[in-house]
């Protein structure tokens, strides 16, 4: 009975221990040529605490620091050597200059007494390369003279561990790609339907990325409506029609204009005409002529003598003032 709650103690006391070891994992992650401090989380240790620093992926572990009696050891690991720092105060551990084969698991252990124990995972990411884009050779023909169907680009970069390909277009991500296999060139096409959109080719693993903008006029000169993405002798084959087709119409507008205008200015003169002539026509005013007597000699027989005969008439003639 005595050996039953005993196991019990034991079985408890290590589901403890294990469910502390768990809560004092940490992640760490750097790019190459970085400097890491891995911290302890103690302030302070206590006087004679004895600090053991080691690296392995499982026991038993390579141990790479030591804080004994007082005195501190930093030569344990020749790949190492020069690039450690362990504090005496608080025994966090700092690699400087770090590089990939310094990725792996590291195990802190401090003895006062019972024994504390905390797990850093540290991984070591070499900086994403430059992406390359060029015109994929699936590009498809132009359906007509002056708009393509689509142009297909590809993008690549060198693999590396964790390393994404993706093509983005203002924040929105189209496509994307990785592989395990860190010997092969990590590539991803895209086919351009929207032609006004800025494209971007992204590389980014958890430390770095870099972005390379599509060059449209260079890759796709081709594409259309926007005559911004056509080759300058391109753009000016489809911007002739274009001008003479703006002239001829500016000309049909300029010249309807002046008729227009002459149009009025002929109706207006002949309206003017037509007053100035009512306005200066004479007036014409009547004046009364009295006729002077006339004698008028007696025809026959003796001449007796001439008789005298008066005619009033009127003669009514024109005056013009």
């Amino acid at each position: 009975m005595i050996n039953v709650e005993a196991d019990r103690c034991i079985l408890l006391f290590l589901f403890i221990d294990l469910l502390s070891a768990v809560q004092n994992v940490t992640t760490e992650k750097r790019r190459e040529g970085d400097t890491v401090a891995l911290h302890s989380n103690i302030t302070e240790l206590q006087t004679g605490s004895q600090v053991l620093w080691s690296f392995g992926q499982a026991p038993p572990y390579t141990p790479i620091a030591q804080l004994f009696r007082g005195e501190i050891f930093t030569d344990y690991d020749e790949r190492l050597r020069d690039r450690l720092q362990l504090d005496r105060q608080t025994g966090s551990l700092t690699i400087s200059n770090l590089n990939t084969n310094d990725s792996g698991i590291y195990q802190l252990q401090i003895i006062t007494g019972k024994p504390l124990y905390w797990w850093f995972h540290l991984y070591i990411y070499t900086p994403v390369s430059e992406t390359t884009n060029r015109k994929s050779p699936q590009s498809r023909s132009m359906v007509t003279p002056a708009v393509s169907k689509s142009c297909s680009v590809l993008c690549s970069v060198e693999n590396g561990r964790e390393v994404t390909l993706s093509w983005q277009t203002e924040g929105e991500t189209l496509n994307h790609t990785s592989s395990p296999d860190l010997n092969t060139l990590l590539s991803l096409p895209l086919e351009i339907e929207e032609y006004s959109s800025t494209y971007s080719c992204v590389a980014a693993n958890p430390v770095s990325h870099t972005v390379t903008k599509l060059n449209m006029r260079e890759l796709c000169p081709h594409v259309g409506p926007d005559t911004m993405t056509m080759r300058p002798d391109q753009r000016n084959i489809y911007m002739w029609p274009i001008v003479a087709i703006s002239a001829v119409l500016t000309v049909m507008i300029i010249g309807s204009a002046i008729v227009f205008k002459k149009q009025q200015k002929n109706r207006k003169t002949g309206q003017e005409y037509d007053r100035n002539r009512d306005n200066d026509s004479p007036e014409i005013t009547y004046a009364e002529v009295q006729a002077q007597p006339t004698h008028t000699q007696l025809s026959g027989g003796a001449h007796n003598g001439t008789y005298s005969e008066t005619e009033d008439s009127t003669v009514y003639a024109a005056v013009v003032t």
